[in-house]
């Protein structure tokens, strides 16, 4: 006998079982007399039933769709308050930064406010500081144009004089100035042209002579050089040391 059979014969007792214990045509609690069918007996009730159970109601959705609104405006604020915060602290850094360093940085220029006569021809030889927006200001007036060779490094040429600048820390500091030209008005009158006996009258003896040049400078590494020819100034050129920090 095979196990089909087997278990149709057990159904088959039970349903006399049941036959025995219930009279016929009447329910246990009284009702017309519902037999299992064997599919019931052999399968329980469909899932589908413990999912109705459970499944969210229909009123609860839109509860839910705002919770997840909700969660996800959360997410944002958050990272858009961490992210104003992260750009705050590094903008504060680098301007706390930037003060320390001037405050306790050694000094790499003098206070344009207390200069010798020396330094007032080195610092301000053409009437005006070598610093700040007027610098720019007074070569764009003396109708020098300024151009880019390399990034951060310009060069401006003209029949009055010409000049090397780089830009650091959002100032323009000059490298070297050559004048040549003697309509060139230059501080103390210490123009091309001029004798080189009012030159040492006016600011002493150089550091050093070499050649037909007089070297002049300062303890901030900042050279003026005079080209002497036929006892005359034939040429004045100004060197500065990348760094170089004038204080207004």
């Amino acid at each position: 006998m095979s196990f089909l059979d087997t278990l149709r014969s057990k159904i088959a007792s039970l349903l006399g079982f049941f036959r025995k214990k219930t009279p016929s045509g009447e329910d246990p609690k009284g009702g017309a007399e519902t037999l299992p069918s064997e599919e019931e007996l052999l399968f329980e009730a469909p899932p589908e039933d413990l999912s109705e159970e459970h499944a969210p109601s229909e009123d609860s959705m839109p509860f839910r769709e705002e919770e997840k609104k909700g969660r996800s405006l959360k997410r944002l604020f958050r990272l858009l308050f961490f992210g104003l915060s992260l750009g705050a602290l590094l903008l504060g850094g680098m301007v706390s930064w930037k003060i320390v360093r001037n405050v306790f940085r050694d000094p790499s220029g003098p206070h344009l406010q207390n200069l010798s006569r020396k330094q007032e021809n080195l610092y301000s030889p053409l009437g005006f500081p070598l610093t700040g927006k007027r610098l720019l200001q007074e070569l764009s007036e003396w109708g020098i144009s300024l151009e880019e060779e390399s990034p951060g490094r310009y060069r401006g040429t003209s029949k009055a004089l010409e000049i090397f600048l780089i830009s650091e820390d959002n100032r323009m500091i000059p490298l070297f100035i050559g004048v040549e030209e003697k309509s060139t008005p230059l501080k103390w009158g210490l123009r091309v042209g001029t004798s080189e006996q009012n030159l040492l009258e006016f600011l002493g003896e150089p550091r050093e002579r070499s050649g037909d040049l007089l070297i002049y400078g300062d303890t901030w590494g900042n050279l003026l050089l005079y080209r002497i020819s036929d006892e005359r100034i034939a040429r004045v050129e100004y060197h500065f040391p990348r760094g170089l920090f004038l204080e207004e």
